[in-house]
């Protein structure tokens, strides 16, 4: 977004100010003077113009440093989710790769007890492990679990 010192080159306080090289000095607000008989007198029609200007710059300057703000936060905010999203989404990649080499290394084992004619109870609890790690994936829904389901 924007920085505090970028912010005042773009958008400069409205006071008295001389410029540095031409060395003309601007006010860009013009008070009316006071009449001999003490009232206000009435602005010219260029100081009406500065002043109505000079008002609406400032309200535009306060609404932009007020967006600034809000944009600044919401920046913030955004990248602090996406901070929180890629560690949810390292954790799920690591929680599915963990649960995939799970699930080879229990078919590779019992294909190596089928292999064997071992169907004791370490080969009834393996299938069992496969099938509950099968029954938590969100695959089971749209496959059949065919894996050993003929065998016994």
């Amino acid at each position: 977004m924007f920085s505090s010192s970028s912010y005042q080159k773009q958008f400069p306080p409205l006071e008295k100010h001389t410029d540095p090289q031409t060395k003309v000095t601007t006010k860009p607000f013009v008070h009316s003077p006071i009449t001999p008989n003490g009232h206000l007198e009435e602005p010219k029609p260029f100081e009406a113009v500065l002043n109505w200007q000079t008002q609406n710059a400032r309200a535009q300057n306060s609404a932009f440093r007020s967006l600034d703000e809000k944009l600044e936060k919401v920046a913030s905010q955004v990248k602090q989710t996406d901070i929180k999203v890629d560690k949810i989404t390292t954790q799920l990649e690591q929680m599915y790769f963990d649960m995939q080499n799970r699930v080879f290394q229990l078919d590779s084992d019992l294909r190596s007890m089928i292999k064997n004619r071992y169907w004791g109870p370490e080969f009834r609890q393996l299938k069992a492990e496969l099938a509950r790690i099968w029954y938590q994936s969100p695959t089971h829904k749209w496959y059949h679990f065919i894996i050993l389901s003929n065998i016994i």
